[in-house]
């Protein structure tokens, strides 16, 4: 959001991101199927 602030030129930008593992796979932007295994997550 600081880029966007700051009126840096960019064709598309992410407000949020989710992270986590399934099983031993990490992964980025998980569905609702993802979140909801047992696992460690970050968003």
């Amino acid at each position: 959001m600081a880029l966007v602030d700051a009126g840096i030129g960019m064709r598309d930008y992410v407000c949020a991101c989710s992270a986590g593992f399934f099983g031993d796979t990490a992964l980025l932007d998980l569905n609702n199927l993802e979140e909801s295994h047992k696992g460690t997550g970050l968003t």
